[in-house]
């Protein structure tokens, strides 16, 4: 890949200064590359779940008009599809009105080890489900992996959504898989 690069480098002046200045990888520098050739943005579709309004399916579309940036702020953060999948900003803010999010992806970000230990220890069940939406309205710090990995669990094991069942809707998604959280 960094032979490519080199070699192009004429195609991608910009992103080879940043490539030398440390600020790009030579991972990304190679997409771009071969982006530019191709007249599409190729992204690994790194993706956390399912999310209520998540942008996952617009993540491209939304890349591919974004303008240079040093700054870039995600408002409505969620699972950080758009984040996660952009080239790298000197400066980026993450925000989301839901503090289980918030705390998901800082656990994420902080104690994945921990987070997906509780994750592997919970068995898909609709008795476990049933338990974790009760507790769901306690007050909880952040960081906290355990409720990360609790509130994650309802997500991806929720027909309908975790919101729509705190709402009085949503229910149990049942299926072949063992624990969705875990897929």
């Amino acid at each position: 890949m960094l032979e490519q690069v080199v070699e192009n480098r004429k195609e991608i002046p910009e992103v080879v200064k940043r490539l030398e200045a440390g600020r790009e990888t030579v991972y990304s520098a190679y997409k771009q590359l071969k982006a530019k050739r191709t007249g599409a943005i190729e992204i690994p579709g790194l993706f956390i779940g399912h999310y209520f309004a998540g942008k996952q399916r617009l993540v491209k579309d939304i890349i591919a008009r974004m303008p240079n940036h040093g700054c870039y702020v995600e408002p409505f953060g969620g699972f950080c599809s758009v984040l996660l999948n952009k080239p790298r900003s000197n400066v980026e803010v993450y925000n989301d009105i839901s503090k289980d999010v918030v705390n998901l992806i800082l656990c994420i970000k902080d104690y994945p080890f921990q987070l997906f230990s509780e994750l592997s220890l919970m068995p898909y069940s609709r008795w476990l489900y049933e338990q974790l939406i009760g507790i769901m309205n306690e007050p909880f710090e952040i960081p906290n992996p355990q409720r990360a990995a609790q509130w994650y669990y309802l997500n991806e094991s929720t027909f309908s959504g975790i919101h729509s069942k705190q709402q009085g809707g949503g229910s149990w998604g049942h299926g072949i898989l063992r624990n969705h959280a875990l897929q």
